[in-house]
């Protein structure tokens, strides 16, 4: 964790939904809360929180809009949803947030453009992906790690703004040097 000058600890991995939590210890950073509701809605807007593009864009983080694309991933995979937000190196990991700032799914990556247009000549724009809410409680509760719940019915929307404040006090930067 390159701004905290601290190192990550590897507390438990999924390789195959590309979770891992990892643990930080780090002072002055809060959490964001999880929505209670695992039903995510076609059109639905999102936003997503990284750090895309290390050493070209900004280091304090980016927050960029879009929608639910759809409610499943390539195959029909419905660990995974499709949004349209842009998708970049370094937003993987990166919260999938709500219009009231609650954590709907974790950013997972974006299409292989050059592989779909060398299989169907068009290049693909604003296919991302994250993973799915029920994938990510799941991996929680079965390994028995408990996470900040908030109920959306008792909770207003936030403004662009106020979803980018949040999602910027509770994210860090992290590096992998495998």
């Amino acid at each position: 964790v390159p701004v905290e000058n601290v190192t990550a600890k590897l507390v438990v991995a999924d390789k195959i939904n590309d979770l891992a939590l990892i643990k930080v210890e780090v002072r002055g950073k809060t959490g964001l809360q999880f929505t209670t509701s695992d039903e995510l809605k076609q059109g639905q807007d999102i936003f997503v929180f990284g750090f895309p593009l290390d050493g070209f864009l900004p280091n304090s983080g980016n927050i960029t809009p879009g929608m639910i694309s759809a409610l499943a991933g390539p195959g029909n995979n419905s660990s995974l949803v499709q949004i349209t937000a842009p998708v970049q190196p370094g937003n993987s990991g990166g919260p999938l947030l709500n219009r009231k700032g609650k954590v709907v799914g974790v950013v997972v990556g974006k299409a292989d453009a050059i592989r779909i247009a060398k299989a169907t000549g068009d290049i693909p724009q604003n296919v991302n992906f994250a993973i799915a809410p029920r994938t990510i409680k799941a991996f929680l509760e079965g390994n028995q790690i408990n996470y900040l719940k908030s109920n959306d019915s008792f909770s207003f929307d936030k403004d662009s703004i106020a979803v980018a404040e949040d999602a910027r006090k509770a994210s860090l930067k992290i590096e992998c040097w495998r």
